[in-house]
């Protein structure tokens, strides 16, 4: 509820009948106005990608939210889930070159190791490995 001129004014919502959408009247002030700009330029900056049924990558805020858990991405696991959703696969040369900037001290068990934490955070079976390439996201 607000008030404007000394009157009440009620704010009132409608959920549609499988409840994806809600309705939602908002008296008109100018204080109004100001929240409902502020909430959609906030929209506007959430980056949601859909991994997998219940599971998303945030993009904003650097983290995979799953059903039961959010986890927060490392700077290099943020490139890796960009590399991946930019491109189809993901090569080998690709990860050393984005993730590691080209040092050369990188071993293959480091990468292997890199790749086993971050399926960690990731649904089940949604990464594979192409034998010998990459990897890729199986969306």
């Amino acid at each position: 509820m607000s008030a404007s001129n000394g009157k009440i004014q009620r704010m009132e919502y409608i959920k549609d009948i499988d409840d994806k959408y809600i309705n939602i009247k908002i008296p008109h002030s100018l204080q109004n106005q100001v929240i409902i700009e502020k909430f959609l330029n906030d929209l506007e900056e959430v980056r949601f990608h859909q991994l997998s049924g219940d599971w998303f990558f945030d993009e904003k805020n650097c983290s995979i939210i799953s059903p039961e858990t959010t986890f927060f991405l490392t700077k290099k696991e943020l490139v890796f889930i960009q590399l991946l959703h930019k491109d189809k696969v993901v090569t080998y040369e690709q990860m050393l070159s984005h993730i590691w900037e080209q040092k050369l001290d990188i071993t293959h068990n480091a990468l292997t190791s890199f790749v086993k934490n971050f399926k960690k955070k990731m649904p089940p079976l949604i990464l594979k490995n192409v034998n010998g390439i990459g990897y890729r996201l199986e969306i």
